[in-house]
Formats: C-alpha cells, sequence, structure tokens
C-alpha cells in the first residue's frame, strides 16, 4: 500500500489502534484459556486443556455458543445483502446478467 494521498495516512492512523485494541486482548484470552490452574492466571504458569475440554462438554455453553453462531449467521447474511445492493447502488453498475 502506497502512502501517497492523505487519506491513506489517516486511514491508517485510525485502523492501527482499532486492530491493535481488538486483537491485544485475543492475544490475552487465549493462553488463559490454556492454564492448567484453577483460577485465572497470566502468565499461565502450566499449560492444560482441561478448561478447553469442560468449555465443549457443559449443554449450557454449547448452547449458549449455538445462539452466537446462529445470531452471527443471520448477522452475517444481512450484511452481505444489504452490502451487496448498497454496492451496486453506490457505483452504478448492474446487476450480473442484466441486459443493458
Amino acid at each position: 500500500m502506497r502512502l501517497t494521498k492523505p487519506r491513506h495516512v489517516s486511514s491508517l492512523i485510525v485502523s492501527v489502534p482499532v486492530f491493535v485494541f481488538l486483537v491485544v486482548p485475543t492475544l490475552i484470552v487465549l493462553p488463559v484459556a490454556f492454564t492448567g490452574s484453577r483460577y485465572i492466571t497470566f502468565p499461565p504458569g502450566q499449560l492444560s486443556t482441561d478448561a478447553v475440554a469442560g468449555f465443549f462438554r457443559d449443554q449450557a455453553w454449547m448452547a449458549a455458543l449455538s445462539a452466537s453462531l446462529q445470531a452471527a449467521g443471520v448477522a452475517v447474511a444481512i450484511a452481505v445483502a444489504i452490502g451487496g445492493r448498497q454496492r451496486w447502488r453506490c457505483t452504478g453498475v448492474g446487476f450480473p446478467g442484466r441486459r443493458r
């Protein structure tokens, strides 16, 4: 990406902190999920998959995960439908297969 235009620089200035804000917590949560301790410790002293295995064995967590994935799927479908339609409206390009 060439940073020749001012909008590229401003876009980079805004997007890098947002990316860091979203990624850094994930980099902390993942090692904590694999700690061998019964309590949350960071950095983990020993590694274990007991907490992750317990998550997948618990029916309440699986029901919550299923509901979250279903809601995410519906949100993605709606966003793609609206975004796709707006893309064609903003660019003035007709739908594929449409006669001109």
